[in-house]
């Protein structure tokens, strides 16, 4: 059922020429809306937390809430495409979104600050913390070496 669920996939954004589902990171909140004719107190659209995802197939798996005691675990749901489907849709302008937007936000700023950090010279993947523990390292090599420095007296 994967392959084929992925095949479908490939299928039907070639057809369409809509890129391919972006699916929700877990953690993130969605609309999940019941089956046909499934109704729970007197609604069919509830929140949702994402668990897991697949990108294989497209799907994911949510944990709905439908009341303050009441969850449903839901596994393998697809996205809604249609208003008479079922299955789970973004929640748009929602925390997730907001969340994402500040994530990009954060990122673009590394880069200029890394770019205004180090200008011209390319940046170093070593540890600062690692560079500074070597050269105490060295002085203190250096400083043992030196019998007046040992005793903590200077040499005048």
């Amino acid at each position: 059922m994967g392959h084929a669920m992925a095949t479908m996939l490939k299928i039907a954004e070639e057809e369409t020429g809509l890129p391919a589902v972006n699916l929700p990171g877990v953690g993130s909140v969605v609309s999940f809306r019941l089956r046909g004719g499934e109704w729970r107190n007197g609604r069919n659209s509830f929140a949702a937390l994402v668990t897991r995802t697949d990108l294989e197939t497209g799907l994911i798996d949510i944990v709905v809430v439908m009341d303050a005691d009441d969850f449903m675990s839901q596994k393998s749901v697809p996205r809604r495409i249609s208003d008479d489907d079922w299955g789970w849709e973004p929640v748009d302008g929602g925390a997730s979104a907001a969340l994402e937007k500040l994530r990009e936000d954060f990122e673009a700023f590394k880069v200029e600050l890394a770019q205004v950090i180090f200008g011209q010279f390319p940046k170093v993947d070593e540890s600062i913390y690692d560079t500074l523990q070597e050269h105490d390292n060295r002085i203190g090599l250096l400083a043992s070496g030196s019998p007046s420095r040992r005793r903590g007296k200077a040499k005048a």
